[in-house]
This record gives C-alpha cells, structure tokens and sequence, in this order.
C-alpha cells in the first residue's frame, strides 16, 4: 500500500529549500496530501534555486495519464496550485481530459483577444489613423520630390478633413461622411482643395484597409468625382467652382495706383501687404502658419538685418527648403516701412496678430486688405483691382506674377538683369530636375548687387510709378 503524502505547508517548503540552498541535495520533489497529484519540484542550477509546480496523473485503464505545469513558485502560491490541480482532478472525473481543456480555453482567450485588437483597430479615430499614414507615407518617400508634401497634408487634414472626420472611427468612414466633407465649409466649390483632401482621405482609407484598421474593402472616398453618389450630392458646389486658372494677378500698369491706395492704409495687414509685393515674397514666409512639428511660421524681426539690407529666410520659411535658407535683398524702400513700423519689446514677429497674441498675422489677412480696398473702389464708382485675363478680384500671391510680368516691360525701358538672379528674387529654384542639384557655388558679392538693383527698380516703380530710364 503506498504511504499517502502529506499535506503540504509553507513552513515545510521553506525549509526543503534551505536544504537545496545547503547544496545538502539537487533536487527535491513535495507532494501535497490535500491535493493528490499536485508535486513542487525544487532544483539547483546554473542560475540558482529553480521552483515550479507540476500536476501529474498516472495512467489509468480510463485515463492516459498528463503532466500539466502550473507555475513557478512563489508566483504561484500554494494555494493557487492546490486550487488548479483539485480542479484538474475533478474534470479527470468527469472524463474530461485536463490538458485538451486547457488547450482549448486558452484557445479561446487568444481568439478573444484577437477580437477585441481588432475591433480596438477599427475602433481607431481617423485623425489617429492619418497621422501613422503620414509617417508611412514620409518614411517610404512618398513627399521626397515636394518639400512642402507633409506640410501641405497636415494642414489640410487639420483645417478640413478633422473637423468633420477626425473623431470617427476610421472603418466607419463611408460615403456619407465623405460628401459631409465636401458640404463642410462649401470645400467642394473649391476645386484644388476639395480635390487634394479627397485624394488624402483616399490614401488615409487605402493605407487602412491594407493595414486592418478597415474591413470594408470599397473604398468610401473615390479620388474622381465620377462616382454617380458624390457627383449627385455635391452637383450645387460644382457650379460654385470659379473657372480653372492661375492666381488672378495685378497688371504691372496697375501697380503704382495700387500702392498708393494701399499706402493710404494704416493697419499692420496693409503694411504687411505692402512689404510682400516689394520683396516679392510668398505670403506663408510673413503670415502665421503652423507646422506638423508645433513650429509657427511669420517673419520675425531677427531675420531682418537693416544694416546690411537682407531678411534671411531660414529653411523652414522657404517652399524649396534649402539647408542654408534664402536670403531677399531689401529695397530702400522695403527698408523704409520695416523702419516705420513700431516695435514691441518680447514681440519677436514684423506684423504681429492684433486678436491672437503672440502669433503674426494670418494667411487670410492680406486678402482681405485687397477686398476692402475693391468695396471702396466700387463705392466711389471707380475700376476695380482685377485680372483683366480672368475678370477675378487679385489675390496676394499673384503680386508675383506682376513682378514677372513688369521684368518683361522693364527690359525695354533699360533694366538689364540675369533671368536666373531675377528668379531668385522670387526664391525660384532651376527648373530641371538636374540644376538645383549642381548649381552649389552661391552667390557671389556681385550677384547681391545685381539682385539689389533689380528690387531697388521694382520698388521704385511700385512707390513713385516710374520705369528705370525714367528720372
């Protein structure tokens, strides 16, 4: 008959591996009388003092026999091992075999947490969702030819696509959003921003069906406006849409009038205006913009530098995003406004925000100074500020085009100047996909007074209106 085990304590574990600790033995097996079948195996190894519970059934006529781990000790306590190996017994029992048992429900508990990983991934808001494409698509290459690619998808995923789609989970975006997207803000009658963030939700909803953050595998956000739904839907927004064209520009004939009325202007978007056209700068190098990284942009006053007549614009400020950044030559009479303008100790920004303090003013500022200058044209019966080509109201940034188009005029009036420093006054690269690459020698002392006198005549014709043969 054998000799029944007994019933197992803590006192008496603690004291079997004193023993093992003694090196008095190697290894030492207890049994537990409570629970038949329950064994504590103590062993000394390379790494020290090895605990862990086994239950063990021999084989019957009716069962096979297992051995089942349980555990290390003591992170499993007695207690908890007496408990799993009655239970053990039990289902032993009633003719259940314990390790498929166990196989099984932990089966279970790994498709269960399967299930709820991928519901918490279709679960995933879209905003979430847009920023892992972003990087995706940044870490592939998808922005390497465009300097400006993340920067332009983030602001038109947090200035239109979020507020109406941000919080949804991504794997319910269908098509319904997708025309609340177009309605929100009249965005469809704007035909190059309703069609780029399409393109982005596009993308967003494609990465996202390939990486299991959508089961529907049509994709809600077609990029043509040929699908029948969203060309039915959004058919009073089309007909919003101006025709297709340049940015409506000034005429270069038109320009001294301009900035006569504009000069007349006392307020910081007129005079932020007015720096603009004589340096022929774009408007997100002076007005507030804010990047993906939390940086905001607007020209500060440590990027001016009178004394020497230069606003170096760092790598940030610049569509190209060159290293070294971009230096403008300043006109006397770009000198001449900067010096007029008031200065306000801790305001590092030129043309400060008057509502949002601490930021310069905004991208919309400018335009509106051109709106309220035409409502005042029109009031007094006078010809409005338009593109004569498009019959549109002028916008900021096609003050450029008039730069370019008064560089032909001044040609046959004396101004003689290189094209390529001329393209550089805009912050223009070379057009090839070879020149920007191999043109690294800079620019020489020469070639600033080049760029100098050239904005010194397009100044000068801005403020008095008279060509460079005039005197």
């Amino acid at each position: 008959m054998s000799r029944k085990a007994k019933i197992l304590t803590v006192k008496a574990i603690d004291a079997a591996i004193s023993t093992i600790k003694k090196a008095e033995r190697d290894s030492l097996e207890l049994g537990d009388g409570h629970a038949p079948g329950l064994i504590l195996t103590l062993r000394r190894g390379a790494q020290g003092l090895i605990a862990f519970w086994v239950y063990r059934k021999q084989k019957t006529k009716s069962f096979r026999g297992c051995k089942l781990g349980l555990g290390s000790y003591p992170a499993v306590s007695l207690e908890q091992a007496r408990k799993q190996a009655l239970t053990y017994a039990q289902q032993i029992a009633e003719g259940i075999d314990p390790k498929k048992a166990r196989d099984c429900e932990r089966a279970q508990k790994t498709e269960a947490r399967r299930k709820a990983e991928e519901e918490a991934r279709r679960g995933k808001p879209f905003r979430e969702v847009a920023l892992m494409w972003l990087d995706a698509a940044d870490a592939e290459g998808e922005f390497a030819d465009n300097s400006r690619g993340r920067d332009k998808a983030e602001g038109a995923l947090r200035k239109w696509v979020n507020p109406v789609l941000g919080d949804r989970p991504v794997n319910e975006i269908d098509r319904a959003a997708v025309v609340e997207l177009i309605h929100y803000k009249d965005l469809g009658a704007m035909r190059d921003t309703e069609q780029y963030c399409r393109r982005i939700v596009n993308k967003v909803c494609t990465w996202a069906t390939v990486h299991g953050y959508r089961d529907e595998s049509r994709n809600p956000c077609p990029a043509s406006m040929r699908d029948p739904l969203l060309a039915t839907a959004c058919k009073g927004l089309v007909k919003k849409r101006p025709p297709k064209g340049h940015n409506p520009a000034l005429p270069p004939e038109c320009m001294p009038e301009f900035m006569a009325q504009l000069n007349k202007l006392d307020t910081v978007g007129a005079k932020a205006l007015a720096f603009m056209i004589l340096t022929c700068a774009r408007q997100d190098s002076i007005c507030h913009d804010e990047k993906g990284d939390g940086t905001y942009l607007g020209l500060r006053w440590e990027h001016i530098d009178l004394t020497k007549g230069i606003w170096h614009q760092p790598r940030d400020w610049t569509k190209t995003k060159r290293d070294a950044g971009m230096t403008l030559m300043l006109s006397s009479y770009a000198k001449s406004l900067l010096m007029s303008l008031p200065r306000f100790e801790g305001e590092p920004y030129v043309f400060s925000s008057a509502k949002s303090k601490g930021h310069s003013i905004g991208l919309g500022t400018m335009g509106s100074v051109i709106r309220g200058m035409n409502r005042a044209r029109e009031q007094l019966g006078m010809a409005l500020f338009i593109d004569p080509q498009q019959n549109r109201e002028v916008v900021p940034h096609g003050m450029r085009t008039c730069f370019r188009s008064w560089l032909k005029h001044a040609a046959l009036h004396g101004l003689r100047f290189d094209p390529e420093l001329a393209e550089l006054c805009l912050d223009h690269v070379d057009g090839d996909k070879f020149g920007g690459a191999y043109n690294r020698m800079g620019l020489s002392e020469e070639d600033d007074k080049e760029r100098l006198k050239i904005m010194e005549a397009w100044g000068r014709y801005c403020m008095e209106g008279k060509w460079p043969d005039e005197e």
